[in-house]
């Protein structure tokens, strides 16, 4: 989860698995939550190398949504950072 908020802290789509609603929480701010990726426990080799190529063929869609959210994801995070 720490290398997918790096990776959305510079605009670069990343795709990561859900746990605890973590993931898919971070990745809603961006718009992306569909990038939350199954838990390994409920996927099938089939279903990542599904869900890995999807993501990859709408790589360019996916940045755009990243970079269009990323100046309001980064005030909120600041403001709550002062506000603590």
């Amino acid at each position: 989860m720490h290398l997918a908020i790096a990776a959305l802290g510079m605009g670069i789509p990343a795709a990561c698995f859900s746990f605890q609603g973590k993931v898919q929480g971070l990745f809603e701010h961006f718009g992306i939550g569909e990038l939350a990726l199954e838990l390994p426990a409920t996927l099938t080799a089939e279903r990542s190398t599904e869900q890995v190529w999807t993501h990859i063929e709408n790589r360019v869609a996916i940045k755009r949504c990243i970079q269009d959210r990323l100046n309001t994801v980064l005030s909120v995070s600041y403001t709550h950072l002062r506000a603590h």
